[in-house]
């Protein structure tokens, strides 16, 4: 019986871990607290699988009686109950998510190819040593990129906007672990898409040791109406949100993180919004945005760093949300699914396309991270299709 409770209680304890870690990475927490609590929950996330070993040890020698124990013999024991409910729930919870997968029918069709940016360019584009070596390991997936055209049906989209074509990139961290030459690649693939709008739904820049990458390879990004971007958590690292800001607009892109702008395809109006909170307030004012243009109600596209600004987006009755941010997990295991999504949903909106009326949302996997490890997982640069 014990060595069936051992493994309970171990899924137990990762499964409140993990959902601790999702969120609090979720928030607007201080980098340096997040760090400070990340060394303790380390230290926890080892230590209490020993004191659960040594306890069930001890209940195979003494029993399970309560008589003579200590006060921390007893906080061990409430904490293995704790894990027990914690392993129920997170089976529970899993058998529920596969039988009814949080889905959408407004996703019409996703194709899809897989290409290698090694084979493409003859070498690896890594930039350090440690990155070299985990690129190599079986199954890591940092140097593909899974290439996706979706078609997606917005409810209330107007004839005039039918074939409207959005590439959507997300999460690029330019951090130097990648090269520049991934990024030139990664800016042709998005270009071949000639899509009539390119959006970057933050954590582009963190490194200033890039910011000259900026110009020669985002500022090749080519749409008809414009590359627009917001920011993310990750720009905090440079210390200067307006220094990139300044870096990514004198490329030629749009900043659209604390605004709205509005455009039109065939005439017909659309309104492209941003909302980088919690990290960079405030979001778009909308209450300033027009109910209709030239007698048009606008197409309202939201674009969001976290997809936990969906209850925003749905309040300012916008049409499509893009986000990023969660990186899809990048590691998600077979049944089990992603493990780690920076949300207050945890991993329930980690990528993927999501519909909660009225909004319809597209989170991407995100093109990289700061830790170059994606398994079953791989980077995606999407264009979206909008269609009837």
């Amino acid at each position: 019986m014990i060595w069936l409770l051992i493994p309970c209680l171990l899924l137990g304890h990762f499964a409140i871990f993990v959902a601790f870690i999702n969120r609090l990475h979720g928030t607007a927490t201080p980098r340096p607290i997040i760090k400070s609590i990340d060394v303790v929950w380390k230290i926890f996330f080892i230590g209490i699988p020993t004191l659960i070993g040594i306890a069930s040890f001890d209940v195979l020698m003494r029993g399970v009686a309560f008589e003579g124990r200590t006060g921390w013999e007893l906080v061990t024991v409430a904490y293995g109950t704790c894990c027990l409910l914690a392993a129920v729930f997170a089976v529970i919870h899993r058998i529920f998510r596969l039988a009814r997968p949080e889905s959408t029918n407004l996703l019409m069709s996703n194709h899809t190819r897989l290409e290698s940016v090694s084979r493409k360019l003859g070498h690896r584009p890594t930039g350090d040593a440690l990155t070299g070596f985990v690129a190599r390991l079986p199954g890591n997936e940092i140097l593909q990129l899974s290439v996706h055209e979706k078609v997606l049906a917005p409810p209330r989209l107007d004839e005039a906007l039918q074939g409207l074509t959005i590439t959507h990139l997300s999460d690029l961290h330019l951090t130097g672990q990648l090269t520049q030459a991934f990024y030139d690649e990664l800016v042709d693939q998005a270009n071949a898409f000639a899509s009539d709008i390119v959006v970057i739904t933050g954590d582009i820049l963190e490194k200033k040791e890039c910011l000259p990458w900026v110009e020669p390879t985002l500022g090749r990004l080519q749409a008809k109406y414009g590359v627009f971007f917001v920011l993310g958590n990750h720009e905090l690292r440079l210390y200067d949100e307006q220094l990139a800001r300044d870096t990514l607009t004198g490329a030629g892109l749009i900043d659209v993180g604390q605004t709205w702008i509005q455009i039109e395809h065939n005439g017909y109006p659309i309104v492209i919004a941003g909302n980088e909170l919690p990290w960079f307030p405030p979001a778009a004012n909308m209450s300033s945005v027009p109910e209709l243009f030239a007698g048009k109600r606008p197409l309202r596209i939201a674009l969001c760093h976290s997809p936990d600004q969906l209850q925003w987006s749905r309040v300012h009755d916008f049409d499509l949300m893009l986000a990023g941010h969660t990186h899809g997990g990048q590691v998600r295991l077979p049944l089990i699914g992603p493990i780690l999504a920076p949300s207050v949903f945890g991993t329930r909106h980690a990528a993927g396309t999501f519909f909660y009326e009225p909004t319809l949302m597209h989170v991407s996997r995100g093109i990289a991270g700061t830790r170059p490890l994606r398994f079953r997982c791989p980077p995606e640069l999407t264009q979206l299709v909008l269609r009837r």
